[in-house]
């Protein structure tokens, strides 16, 4: 998401949620989130989720 430029306030308006909680979604390796609200914080930005399972190598 920090590719698309767009900070925690203007997310948390597209989402209609705080700040506070914008920001946990912009920074996952520090907040765990659930995996429905990333998803919507991504179509907000115009874009997807995508997951994958492999194989280890």
């Amino acid at each position: 998401m920090r590719k698309t430029r767009v900070g925690p306030s203007v997310l948390a308006r597209r989402l209609g949620t705080h700040e506070k909680e914008a920001s946990r979604l912009l920074d996952p390796p520090r907040h765990a989130s659930k995996a429905e609200a990333l998803k919507r914080a991504l179509l907000a930005v115009g874009r997807r989720l995508a997951i994958e399972v492999q194989k280890p190598a």
